[in-house]
């Protein structure tokens, strides 16, 4: 008798744990897309750190044996010359409808 009250104990923590599991994944599912697109933005973020890094290096020094970055984004570069010695370089791209845009100002 004591076996029979053990199984149906079982089964009942066993429908409860896939009851409470399914829950937490219909709960998450919504949320991936949203963490996809970030974890996206984060990678072109750094592949654009790297991009305006590597030019505004190659027009300060001129270093010819830096390689150019690999980049799977299409990235807008734009040069805002303020004198002869210093440069503002803008990258910016647009991605899931957002723009996105980094700065940064150098000097020879």
């Amino acid at each position: 008798m004591t076996k029979q009250a053990e199984r149906g104990v079982f089964f009942t923590e066993a429908a409860l744990s896939i009851c409470i599991l399914t829950i937490v994944i219909l709960m998450l599912l919504p949320v991936i897309p949203h963490v996809y697109r970030e974890r996206q933005v984060i990678q072109q973020k750094t592949e654009a750190l790297q991009l305006l890094r590597y030019h505004l290096v190659r027009w300060k020094a001129s270093p010819e044996s830096i390689p150019e970055p690999v980049s799977s984004y299409p990235f807008d570069l734009k040069w805002e010359k303020k004198t002869g010695k210093e440069a503002i370089l803008s990258v910016s791209w647009t991605y899931d409808n957002r723009h996105y845009q980094l700065r940064s100002e150098a000097r020879k």
